[in-house]
């Protein structure tokens, strides 16, 4: 408190800062011209920045008195005050207001994000899980929901229609697939229809034969016991020789599409194919070559493997004819633990690369017209690949050779196969 003559009448210090002396006789509070402001101005205030946080305000002291026209000044009251405490709860309440803000905003993306999530990513994360699916799952389909909003109910059921179409269309192309295989496999026995019927002409003609000496032996009375036992186990011989041609013919003829897979000899397939090959090759001078086959079952369906080594004999069968000698087809194996290749190699014209590219497409041949329809290999292919093997043209080979390979899976040692 300073009086008139800004002497200080009183002061104390309880301000956190040792170094400020409220009581310093030798300060200057103010300027004369601020004195002379707060004289003529009761209601004036000074105020003042000093060094650091600190700030000076000065009020005059005025004597009021019901008989004196107007206030007397008496002096200046002066504080002196830090402005740390209330930077530091201005701080304080910025920090307050902030974190509060920062909670209303993670509250509110939380809603959203929740609401988002709910009606977006999860019936996107749906409908993307649901097309991984689709390629190997046509039957795949996704369910509406009442939460789901317009635009997804109706790309949902734009989805479901594209898969019931796509599965409709495949359905189509599955039943032409499998009537195109069987007609293949008619095509192919039509091919080798004139050796089958010789395979079965020279049998029969062998039991007519026999029959003839019998009766001429039994008409002569001379026919021993041992001699109708030799006669009749021959004829029983070619008896079952025909019945196995037969046999041959209703596995491979018979629609097996809708069959199940069973373990089937490979030894067994090669006998009914050569069965079918071994007589038409040998009228056209092919030499038929066959090396030792593994003892393997094989994981398939019987005919439709006769029916690729039927399609691949034959197509060597025509490759060969134009050449005018060394004519031969030889089948071969090799065999690892994941792994077993059926060779089929022909002395053939080499085939040249353009035709590889294209030979395994549908329709492409390089036959006559009226001799080929461009199905055997891709047909055969197809079968292939149904049953989980590859169907391939060998280009290492200095011959024309197919392989194919037949996966660990697919093929099993058959036990005892010595007995």
């Amino acid at each position: 408190v300073y009086d008139q003559d800004l002497k200080i009448f009183t002061g104390v210090n309880k301000g956190p800062d040792l170094n400020l002396k409220a009581d310093d006789k030798s300060s200057v509070l103010m300027s004369a011209a601020n004195l002379n402001l707060l004289r003529m101005d009761p209601l004036a205030i000074y105020r003042e920045e000093r060094e650091g946080p600190y700030v000076r305000i000065a009020i005059p002291i005025i004597w009021e008195q019901r008989q004196q026209p107007k206030p007397s000044f008496q002096g200046v009251l002066a504080i002196e005050y830090s402005l740390r405490t209330i930077n530091q709860k201005i701080i304080f309440r910025i920090l307050q207001n902030t974190m509060i803000i920062l909670l209303l905003i993670g509250m509110v993306s939380f809603v959203l994000f929740y609401f988002l999530k709910k009606s977006v990513v999860n019936p996107l994360f749906d409908l993307i899980q649901a097309m991984q699916i689709m390629p190997s799952d046509r039957s795949v389909r996704m369910s509406l929901k009442d939460s789901d909003t317009a635009e997804f109910t109706l790309i949902f059921e734009t989805f479901n229609n594209m898969v019931a179409s796509l599965q409709a269309k495949e359905n189509v192309i599955n039943e032409q697939r499998k009537q195109m295989i069987q007609s293949s496999k008619m095509s192919a026995l039509g091919e080798i229809a004139a050796g089958v019927a010789h395979e079965i002409n020279n049998p029969l003609a062998i039991i007519v034969g026999y029959n003839h000496i019998a009766r001429e032996l039994i008409n002569r009375g001379e026919l021993k016991k041992s001699e109708i036992i030799k006669y009749l186990d021959k004829i029983q011989i070619t008896t079952d020789r025909i019945s196995k041609i037969i046999q041959a013919l209703k596995t491979f003829s018979r629609n097996s599409i809708g069959d199940a897979r069973k373990w089937v000899p490979l030894q067994q397939m090669i006998e009914n194919t050569f069965e079918f090959c071994n007589q038409r090759f040998k009228n056209h001078g092919i030499e038929l070559t066959l090396e030792t086959v593994p003892p393997v079952e094989i994981f398939c369906r019987e005919s439709q493997i006769i029916q690729v080594l039927l399609n691949l004999m034959n197509n060597s069968f025509d490759a060969v004819q134009e050449n005018n000698e060394n004519l031969w087809i030889r089948m071969s194996f090799s065999q690892s633990k994941n792994l077993l290749l059926l060779q089929i190699t022909d002395s053939g014209a080499v085939i040249s690369d353009e035709i590889v590219e294209k030979m395994m497409q549908p329709f492409f041949t390089t036959k006559e017209v009226g001799k080929g329809t461009g199905l055997g290999l891709s047909i055969s292919k197809g079968i292939i690949d149904e049953h989980g093997g590859q169907l391939r043209f060998n280009k290492q080979s200095l011959q024309t050779q197919f392989v194919i390979e037949f996966p660990g899976h697919l093929f099993r040692k058959i036990e005892n196969a010595h007995l």
